[in-house]
């Protein structure tokens, strides 16, 4: 997982760097929504940048297909993201929740306003890697419906049946933090952007938690559901952020 996790971390963090100040660094259709959102990207800009995502994604896979042939080995694991361990709604929470904050991150460290450019490469990646490692083992760790496309259109099966979950999913998470923005409208411009976007996370995680009912809660934990357990974690790391930041709510 750590090796995996490192290895997308660090790609991204070497295409930031190389291509950022030229195109803007935009590898993933999550990320160019939420600044379609965030009004710092134009609708003729986003089409644009989506489009060149799933083909780059597309003949990427191509490639790797290709050169899986040529050595002999089976082209039925290009790398493509699937959730066998583990349910639908609790695939969808995952990848729901860690696109929510890799998205956080980039909008934070990428402002104006609060944001680092210097550093802006290296905390997306680091941040990346950390996503990664902690869905892998439950949805393998997408958070981009164009990376999750292309090996699934070559590998087909559960990939490609499943492929709406890495669609949908991160782009509900893109859209989370335009909620966040819209809160901040309605009376909360004087606080921090990051406190508010925890909020917003943690009156998700809340929602579903209570939508869920607590008798099933309780019974995912004792079977040791990880997508429950992971979402109990970002529920009680949220509130705790935010408790020590004393701003409760």
């Amino acid at each position: 997982m750590l090796t995996i996790g490192l290895a997308f971390g660090l790609a991204v963090t070497i295409m930031a760097y190389s291509v950022g100040a030229i195109s803007g660094g935009h590898f993933n259709p999550a990320v160019s929504l939420a600044m379609l959102l965030n009004k710092r990207l134009s609708l003729k800009d986003f089409v644009g940048y989506v489009i060149s995502q799933f083909i780059g994604a597309i003949v990427a896979s191509a490639i790797v297909f290709d050169l899986v042939h040529e050595l002999g080995l089976s082209t039925k694991n290009l790398g493509q993201t699937d959730f066998p361990n583990i349910s639908v709604g609790g695939a969808f929470i995952t990848e729901t929740l860690v696109t929510f904050l890799f998205i956080l991150v980039i909008l934070l460290v990428t402002s104006n306003k609060w944001g680092n450019a210097n550093f802006a490469g290296l905390v997306i990646g680091i941040t990346l890697a950390l996503m990664i490692i902690v869905a892998l083992n439950l949805t393998g760790g997408s958070l981009n419906p164009a990376r999750s496309f292309g090996p699934a259109l070559f590998a087909g099966g559960s990939a490609m049946s499943h492929y709406w979950l890495y669609l949908v999913a991160p782009l509900v998470g893109a859209v989370l933090e335009l909620s966040g923005k819209k809160q901040a409208k309605s009376g909360m411009r004087d606080r921090d952007p990051a406190v508010i976007m925890l909020r917003i996370l943690f009156l998700f995680c809340r929602a579903v938690l209570e939508l869920s009912g607590k008798k099933q809660a309780k019974s995912s934990m004792q079977h040791g559901d990880p997508a429950v357990i992971m979402l109990r974690i970002f529920f009680l790391t949220c509130r705790a952020v935010l408790e020590l930041s004393g701003k409760c709510f």
